[in-house]
């Protein structure tokens, strides 16, 4: 690698470092860089890494909620830097940043043209998403880099004299991925076929050599589950609600608001059954309904294609007023869509290792589309892609100098559609940003800003009058700040009308109403 592409490389990621530290200033005061709420998974992972940090490396006394490995990541950290959110969010930054120099890096050993590369590296340094998600506690911004560093890996290792050394580190990368999300184990099983098949190597220590690498990291997990009596190799309990609401066919609806009907199932046709027989059984709905089940994928692509990402995460709106950064970032997720679909289906977009992105691309997505309940599951697919905007943007504008103006002018209007089209398809989001305003009450709730609290909840049920979470959390408020029991039983009663089944809520109320009959 000469000293320009290094140089260049250093560039992309201060200018992404530059940018997300910008971000966060413009949102210093907001209570997402000082608090974990309740409810949400960031609490999960925040608390689990602070008993870490304080000692408790096994996690005694409890099972993994998710795949341990971001939890044990936080843990570090808040041991080294002490337990304040923002310690995490600093070497989230940083991660964020290093991944658009990883696609500077990817995307210049695919195409050896460094401008397109430089494109590709600065698109995912002003992608709004991944800058979004940079600050929040959660697992996406360190599962994007590692997938990114698991394919640069694997493609330095084809021409590297050092091939046995990059194999066992693509194991490790494997390992991590697995211990992240146990979804990527797909990833990591066509990485090893690949160098299996392409390798001219001896089989047999390309098979050890990523075993040991692919064992290191999942092993500390299984040895501790052993110790506790726990199932040794169970590194998540929510696996099955992954595949339910990912793939079980049901009516109209998608990620969080399919989560009342897959808890349903888990209750009462699922309760005692295994992972595989769950994957059996969702198997044979999807063959009994296929109507249903071609339905559920296509409006899980639509929503692959869509905005889908920001409504459920964490006030992705709200701070987009207070900060430009999100505010006039003009690339989405359809964007880069668009630039890879160009990429791969134009002849003259030339590229090395073709084939091997393809492939990679193909079980990245197979690995994620099948459980994809949530959005935030595809920003691995949006950092794929995002590799190919560089060259098919520069491959669009070398249309002109070709003199094929027809084909240009078609190409660079669809483009400059594509960077409108975030500003577009907003105005049509209103119906789904009650989630947005339910966490916006919840990081206020913690941060004892209660009247903030209630009128954010409101602000969720005006738009979702169905909405029983932010119910419950109003009668809770009620009930436990303003010591109105009257209302928080009013609130409590209209939550169980909407959805019967919250055993808890029924307990308050009957509790509440018992202590009212005997004053």
């Amino acid at each position: 690698m000469n000293a320009n592409i290094k140089k260049t490389a250093l560039f992309v990621f201060v200018i992404a470092l530059t940018i997300r530290i910008f971000f966060l200033l413009s949102i210093k005061n907001h209570p997402i860089l000082r608090i974990a709420p309740k409810g949400l998974d960031s609490y999960h992972f925040h608390k689990e890494a602070i008993k870490i940090s304080n000692g408790n490396i096994y996690l005694k006394g409890q099972r993994f909620h998710q795949a341990p490995f971001y939890s044990y990541f936080l843990g570090l950290i808040y041991f080294l830097l002490g337990t304040k959110i923002i310690s995490a969010i600093s070497i989230q930054i940083i991660i964020s940043s290093l991944s658009a120099l990883l696609i500077y890096m990817i995307a210049y050993n695919l195409s050896k043209n460094s401008y397109m590369a430089f494109i590709s590296g600065l698109i995912w340094a002003f992608y709004g998403p991944s800058i979004f998600y940079s600050i929040l506690i959660l697992k996406t911004t360190i599962t994007v880099f590692f997938i990114l560093l698991l394919f640069y890996i694997t493609v330095i290792s084809f021409y590297s004299k050092k091939t046995y050394f990059f194999i066992f580190i693509s194991g490790i990368l494997s390992g991590i991925l697995y211990t992240l999300r146990p979804n990527f184990i797909i990833l990591g099983f066509f990485v090893f076929c690949f160098y299996l098949i392409k390798l001219n190597k001896n089989k047999l220590k390309i098979l050890l050599f990523f075993l040991l690498g692919v064992v290191l990291i999942p092993s500390f997990f299984f040895i501790r589950n052993i110790k506790l009596k726990y199932p040794a190799f169970q590194i998540s309990s929510v696996g099955k609600r992954a595949i339910v609401m990912g793939l079980l066919p049901d009516d109209k609806r998608i990620g969080w608001d399919d989560a009342p009907q897959a808890e349903t199932v888990l209750r009462t046709q699922l309760k005692n059954k295994n992972i595989f027989q769950t994957l059996i059984y969702v198997a044979k709905e999807n063959i009994k309904n296929p109507a249903k089940s071609i339905a559920l994928q296509t409006r899980k692509i639509l929503a692959f294609l869509s905005w889908y990402e920001y409504p459920n995460n964490y006030n992705y709106y709200l701070l987009k007023n207070k900060s430009p950064i999100l505010k006039y970032s003009p690339f989405s997720f359809f964007f880069l869509f668009f630039t890879f679909f160009f990429c791969i289906t134009v002849k003259n977009c030339k590229y090395i290792f073709k084939k091997y992105y393809l492939l990679f691309f193909i079980f990245l997505f197979l690995s994620i589309f099948p459980f994809y309940p949530f959005s935030r599951f595809r920003m691995p697919i949006a950092a794929m892609f995002s590799i190919m905007s560089g060259p098919a943007l520069i491959q669009i504008f070398s249309l002109y100098k070709e003199k094929r103006l027809k084909d240009f002018i078609i190409y660079s209007s669809i483009v400059a559609i594509m960077l409108i089209f975030p500003s577009f398809l907003e105005k049509n989001t209103q119906t789904i940003r009650y989630q947005d305003y339910f966490n916006f009450g919840n990081f206020y709730i913690e941060d004892k800003k209660l009247p903030k609290s209630i009128f954010y909840y409101k602000k969720a049920l005006e738009i979702n009058p169905s909405f029983f979470p932010a119910i419950n959390n109003l009668g809770f408020i009620y009930l436990h700040y303003y010591n109105n029991k009257q209302k928080a039983i009013q609130l409590f009663e209209k939550s169980l009308k909407i959805y019967p089944h919250q055993p808890f809520l029924k307990n308050v109320l009957k509790q509440l109403k018992n202590k009212k009959l005997t004053q």
